[in-house]
């Protein structure tokens, strides 16, 4: 009963943003919201080609631009909808939590809900990656320094990953319009701002102006960040069960000031280095083998162990 009540109030801390279709409340469409994405096929024949061309010697660094094929318009809108409602699910059932009938049940339908929502939304951001690598070779002169290549994507992966949550999908307008700004407005920030400043994410509704305050957009973006730490607090809990490694407690310890969770301060590559006696790329390297490990663990581990 403990581990129940314990599961409940990690949940109930859970704080899901998404955008209301009015398709959301008629039951006969959940099934098609639900179902394969448009062009099936077409997508499936992409992934194949993108899968070729991750195994053709790509740098680490670049591999995660090869996970997923572009999406056309129209199954873009289909997957932001599905990820939509996937949330406006998760939440409905959050708000029911408090009636200890079924608590059981309506946790292991959430958690499962969970998983489903990080997956998809990897999903997406995985087929916009390029975006990244496509705007920092046109528009960044510091791409061509091989030391900052990594620390630049890897910040730009995260925003797009963020993106995906913020994008108003119901305005009509494609994804890539909206993070090409995301991108372009922090990597000019990533540039220019010292070393030692701490990182924030800008974002935007579509539908909103760009007088928008960055203390706003700050608040907003500490949510997510709330939320993605909760999540990823959970699979470390389950690697330090499930791997056993030499090097796996100075793989958390890494992931923690990276990501600035269980009270760590957040840190550059260059800082953690420092902090730990070992060279900048030694700890890419353990950082990149942690997020692989994360990785299987939640595609390999029941929902319900590891949410």
């Amino acid at each position: 009963m403990q581990a129940i009540e314990e599961r409940k109030e990690s949940i109930l801390k859970t704080n899901l943003k998404y955008f209301h279709h009015a398709d959301f409340d008629k039951k006969i469409t959940s099934k098609k919201i639900l179902g394969d994405i448009p062009d099936k096929r077409k997508f499936e024949l992409e992934s194949k080609k993108v899968l070729n061309l991750r195994n053709t010697n790509k740098q680490p660094e670049m591999r995660p631009c090869y996970e997923e094929p572009l999406l056309t318009r129209e199954q873009e809108y289909h997957l932001f909808k599905q990820l939509n409602f996937l949330k406006f699910k998760a939440k409905n059932l959050i708000e029911k939590l408090n009636c200890k009938k079924s608590i059981k049940t309506k946790i292991e339908k959430i958690e499962n809900l969970q998983v489903k929502i990080y997956d998809l939304r990897n999903k997406i951001a995985s087929s916009n990656f390029r975006l990244a690598t496509h705007i920092l070779k046109n528009d960044f002169k510091s791409y061509r320094e091989k030391r900052n290549l990594h620390n630049y994507l890897s910040d730009a992966y995260m925003d797009v990953i963020k993106s995906v949550d913020y994008f108003n999908y119901t305005l009509g307008n494609k994804f890539s319009t909206y993070c090409v700004w995301v991108l372009r407005k922090n990597f000019f920030r990533t540039i220019n701002l010292k070393k030692n400043k701490k990182n924030e994410f800008y974002s935007i509704d579509d539908n909103q102006q760009e007088s928008q305050t960055s203390a706003e957009t700050f608040l907003t973006s500490e949510v997510h960040q709330k939320e993605n730490a909760i999540f990823i607090n959970r699979v470390i809990e389950t690697a330090k069960k499930r791997l056993n490694t030499r090097d796996i407690n100075r793989q958390i310890l890494i992931i923690e000031h990276y990501f600035g969770i269980n009270g760590k301060e957040r840190k550059n590559l260059e800082e953690i280095s420092g902090l730990l006696e070992i060279t900048k790329e030694r700890v890419r390297q353990l950082k990149e083998k942690f997020l692989i490990s994360m990785r299987e663990t939640v595609r390999n581990t029941d929902c319900k162990n590891v949410l």
